[in-house]
């Protein structure tokens, strides 16, 4: 399979190619119109390779921008600003050349104003399908079935709409105006999908009004300059581009866009740097709450986790497998989902585009255990899986489905991920917290312990008027095996017993106890 790159040099290529073919054959339709023998053939053959130009340049930025993985939204408005720019300074390069050449017979060469208006004519197109491009990227930002469907209506209408230009018809009569209102109406629709300003900080959102700016001045620029090129030196081009419906709603819809997204961004100015604060604070609660022991048991842990999951991701379903010590699966909970549906899921996974995410734990896997991927599944489009670790123990395994393709941003993904970790913290808390209890539970049994067997050594040893026995023992754990005793047998005879049983711990004191009883009843005989 070809790479990206290889990919982006052959449309590159074949671009190139269709636009000089394109400008050979408005020559020959020119070369008729100079010497009256005119063929409408060659007229067709330059119209249907602009519409080829045009679709080569969007699968150009679709391949480019629109299947990156990583996102960023200053850098592609960036980039729509930097070929705005070039295609600004190439334009007014062009409108300087003419204005020097007004008086001169090169000046006035129709082929040569057929070049420099063709030029034009590509470099205007090819940055109105970038900032559409990019557009589409920020409006897809959170993916909706609803959404995605009226995108490709839109695509699908613009596309259509292309074929109005082999006709006679022209930009203001009826059926044009009406097909172009209907493009601006969903334009419009389309527009008003601004999510990603939420995920600016302050200093973004002030590059990003500049950029945007500079980007709707462009698209006016662009507009007059196509609406009045070559009238002050009269040339009319062979046909004009703003004669397609497609170019026309084309900067309706960057234009509105652009608006749309300037005048949302300066609404969010004032609460951002209130949101910013409110980050911080979620990210020093969260560091607080990675030293301190939860409250909640595992089960709620896990329904919290899940709950909170789906609400982020927006998912349409999810489960949470619960896995027991030696890592088999003990109990799943499911949302919107039921076992049945989870086996056929897990069977339609599509492995060829599977997306691994690494770990940040080294030795844990990336592709098998965490990863994002499509469903072929009539419902579902797209999954996203992740584990559970306490130390190198997987407890858990958890994942969300959309139903639509791509539906997990890395945004998305690096949320769930805090998720996970603060969800393991908790339950890794949790289980310290009930190891410590049944750890204190049994120093309580140990010390009772020690008191019984301090009980069962004597206080007091016998003695008589030729000796005196005293002892003491401290045993090295909380009980131990140490034992002493003595009976007095009679006044001139005395019984004494030291030992010590093997071993140390419970097990030792209570052969100990055993030891004493043995004693007290062997003594008496």
């Amino acid at each position: 399979m070809p790479s990206q790159k290889s990919i982006l040099r052959l449309v590159s290529f074949f671009s190139a190619v269709f636009w000089m073919a394109m400008l050979g054959s408005g020559y020959l339709y020119r070369f008729g119109l100079l010497h009256y023998a005119t063929s409408d053939s060659y007229l067709f053959a330059s119209k249907t390779l602009l519409l080829v130009f045009i679709v080569m340049i969007y699968f150009f930025y679709r391949f480019k921008i629109g299947r990156e993985e990583t996102f960023n939204i200053i850098d592609l408005l960036w980039n729509v600003f930097v070929t705005g720019l070039i295609a600004t300074v190439v334009s007014l390069a062009s409108t300087l050349l003419l204005t020097v050449l007004k008086d001169q017979e090169h000046g006035r060469n129709p082929y040569f104003l057929d070049t420099l208006y063709q030029i034009n004519v590509g470099l205007i197109i090819t940055f109105l399908i970038a900032t559409f491009t990019v557009w589409k990227r920020l409006i897809l930002y959170q993916k909706s079935r609803w959404l995605v469907r009226t995108w490709n209506t839109f695509e699908y209408a613009l596309l259509g709409s292309a074929i109005l230009f082999f006709t006679d018809l022209r930009i203001f009569t009826g059926v044009a105006l009406v097909t172009t209102g209907l493009l601006a109406v969903l334009g419009i629709i389309l527009s008003v999908n601004l999510k990603w300003v939420a995920y600016l900080n302050y200093k973004q959102k002030w590059k990003s009004i500049l950029l945007i700016i500079l980007i709707a001045l462009y698209i006016g620029y662009f507009y007059i300059i196509l609406s009045n090129y070559g009238q002050n030196h009269g040339y009319t081009p062979i046909y004009s581009v703003l004669d397609v419906i497609t170019i026309n709603a084309l900067y309706i819809f960057a234009m509105i866009y652009s608006i749309f997204s300037v005048l949302v961004i300066l609404f969010n100015l004032p609460t951002s740097s209130v949101f910013e604060q409110k980050l911080i604070e979620v990210i020093n609660f969260q560091k607080l709450s990675q030293s301190r022991n939860a409250g909640q048991s595992e089960d709620q842990v896990f329904d919290l986790l899940l709950e909170s999951s789906v609400s982020v991701a927006v998912a349409n379903a999810a489960w949470l497998d619960i896995m027991d010590a030696e890592g088999v699966c003990t109990k799943t909970l499911f949302f919107k989902l039921d076992a049945k549906a989870k086996n056929e899921i897990l069977k339609s996974i599509v492995t060829k585009g599977k997306k691994g995410i690494q770990s940040q734990v080294p030795g844990r896997g990336s592709k098998e255990n965490r990863f994002t991927a499509e469903v072929k599944h009539d419902i579902h489009k797209s999954i996203f899986m992740i584990p559970l670790f306490i130390q190198d123990q997987q407890i858990a395994s958890m994942a969300l489905l959309k139903d639509v393709k791509d539906g997990f941003s890395k945004e998305m993904i690096e949320i769930i991920r805090t998720f996970i970790n603060q969800a393991s913290i908790s339950i890794e808390n949790y289980r310290l917290m009930v190891a410590a209890i049944v750890n204190e539970r049994y120093k309580e049994e140990l010390k009772i312990a020690k008191r019984v067997q301090d009980s069962l050594l004597p206080k007091t040893l016998c003695s008589n008027k030729d000796l005196e026995v005293s002892a003491f023992s401290k045993a090295a754990a909380e009980v131990g095996g140490d034992y002493f005793d003595t009976y007095k047998m009679d006044e001139n005879r005395l019984a004494l017993i030291v030992g010590d049983v093997s071993g140390k711990g419970t097990s030792a004191a209570f052969h100990m106890s055993q030891m004493k009883g043995v004693f007290q009843s062997l003594v008496q005989m």
